[in-house]
C-alpha cells in the first residue's frame, strides 16, 4: 500500500532542501525563476478531480486568494502563504456548469460588390 504524504511530510522535505541550498555556495537561478515564482509560487499541488481533498486543504490553510486560470483547461487556484503555495483543481470538479460555451458567430461585410463578384466568376 502506497503511503500518503501529508503537508507536514512535505514541510520536512522543504526544510531539508532549504538546509541543503543554504549550505551550498550561492548560485544564480534561471532568469524565468522570479516570474515563475510570482505566477506559480514555490510549490503547487494539483488536486485534479479530488474535490474533497482540495476543500480540505483550503480549509486547513485558512487564508488565501482564489483565482480562476485556464492553461489547458479551466482551473480554480487557491494561493496561500503570500502566493508561495498554490493549490489547483479542475474547475469542472468544483463548479457546476450553468451554460456551455457557445461558438462565436460573426457577420462580416462583403469585400466585393455583387457586380465585382460576378466579374471574377
Amino acid at each position: 500500500m502506497e503511503k500518503t504524504i501529508t503537508s507536514h511530510d512535505f514541510a520536512k522535505q522543504l526544510r531539508k532542501l532549504a538546509e541543503f541550498l543554504e549550505a551550498a555556495p550561492a548560485f544564480k537561478l534561471p532568469d524565468y525563476s522570479t516570474e515563475y515564482n510570482d505566477t506559480c509560487g514555490i510549490a503547487q499541488f494539483d488536486y485534479h478531480y479530488d474535490k474533497a481533498g482540495f476543500i480540505s486543504a483550503v480549509k486547513a490553510l485558512g487564508s488565501g486568494k482564489k483565482r480562476e486560470k485556464t492553461i489547458c483547461q479551466p482551473e480554480i487556484h487557491f494561493m496561500a502563504a503570500d502566493g508561495l503555495l498554490r493549490l489547483a483543481i479542475y474547475k469542472e470538479a468544483l463548479c457546476r456548469l450553468i451554460e456551455p460555451a457557445k461558438p462565436a458567430v460573426y457577420e462580416c461585410e462583403p469585400l466585393l460588390s455583387q457586380a465585382e463578384e460576378a466579374q471574377i466568376a
